[in-house]
């Protein structure tokens, strides 16, 4: 009755390749567990800022911007992702 719905493969990317925000756009669709500490992304239209492979909902790339290290995404005015456990602890020690 239910048919099998199948995702496209995503394929993961070495962790040297996340240099420029399409490869790190690309790691943040894949959820790519290897880019996590590597870089960090913030949504405008949330507020908040997360690791690549945070399961929350994707959001629009044009509402993306990306920062290597959490401090920046924090001074740049945005807040932790509750859903990837960035606590406060994890911020003080990045800054």
């Amino acid at each position: 009755m239910f048919e099998s719905i199948q995702k496209p493969e995503i394929k993961p990317m070495p962790s040297g390749e996340f240099k420029s925000d399409e490869a790190r756009w690309l790691a943040v669709k894949a959820r790519e567990k290897k880019a996590d500490g590597l870089f960090y992304f913030s949504v405008l239209t949330t507020g908040v800022y997360c690791k690549p492979s945070c399961g929350a909902r994707l959001p629009n790339r044009e509402n993306v911007s990306f920062y290597s290290t959490m401090g920046a995404a924090a001074k740049a005015g945005f807040r932790p992702c509750k859903r990837s456990s960035l606590d406060k602890k994890t911020l003080l020690d990045a800054t």
